[in-house]
């Protein structure tokens, strides 16, 4: 009989945890509603709150159910979660592409476009790079 109870009580806890886990996404995501409306809030950032989500309640059961009330694929966050490693080297590259191209937008004193940012990179610096790289670097 005790066995049973507990049993009981385990599922119910089970199942607070996803009303929770819910109730917490929809309020991160409905502060964020505009970006939504608006097409502004991007699928990683949805990715980062389910990520959340998930880690607060240790219940990796709910990835279904949390992708659906968000309206994004599981296999779009499965990937978001295997691409970690790529997206922080490239966040490093670009920390030190940046560097790179404010070092050559000051380069001699003054201040440069893009075009010649470019080529300070490529006479200065040994550093070839598209034109619209400098400019997001910037």
């Amino acid at each position: 009989m005790r066995g049973l109870h507990e049993e009981i009580i385990a599922k119910k806890d089970e199942e607070i945890a996803y009303w929770k886990a819910e109730a917490e996404l929809l309020k991160k995501i409905e502060l964020q509603e505009r970006q939504v409306k608006n097409g502004k809030l991007n699928t990683s950032s949805i990715f980062i709150i389910i990520q959340n989500l998930i880690s607060t309640y240790k219940n990796k059961s709910i990835i279904r159910y949390l992708c659906t009330v968000a309206g994004v694929s599981r296999s779009g966050y499965y990937n978001y979660q295997m691409s970690k490693d790529k997206r922080n080297a490239r966040e490093q590259n670009d920390l030190k592409l940046k560097e790179m191209v404010l070092k050559a937008f000051e380069h001699r004193g003054y201040k440069k476009g893009s075009r010649s940012i470019k080529m300070v990179l490529e006479d200065e610096f040994h550093l070839s790079i598209n034109c619209r790289t400098s400019v997001r670097n910037g």
